[in-house]
């Protein structure tokens, strides 16, 4: 569970927990991330886990949640909206200006 150490007073649920576990913590590098606004070319630098994230709702938003990504981060067709909408969501409980730097 590297991803706890990386979780600073962000008020996550069980759910989120498991959803992270589940599709986000095997792909966590050991450093930072770069990450970059596809439209505004801004570039930030994110922690292993919101850059994790970011690079999860970008993946699966601009390759029009295409089967090889949907399978990169484990997630199914049937439910990939709600996986999107939750990645999305953590990743606004953890780094609100990132969020809105890079996703919104």
């Amino acid at each position: 569970m590297k991803y706890k150490k990386f979780i600073v007073d962000a008020d996550l649920t069980a759910a989120d927990l498991k959803f992270i576990e589940e599709h986000i913590e095997a792909a966590i590098p050991d450093d930072n991330i770069q990450v970059v606004n596809p439209f505004t070319n801004e570039e930030r630098t994110a922690s292993p886990l919101t850059g994790t994230l970011i690079n999860m709702v970008q993946d699966l938003a601009y390759n029009d949640f295409k089967g090889t990504v949907l399978d990169k981060w484990k997630v199914k067709s049937t439910n990939v909206v709600q996986k999107f909408d939750r990645a999305r969501n953590i990743m606004r409980k953890l780094d609100m200006n990132l969020y809105y730097a890079l996703l919104d």
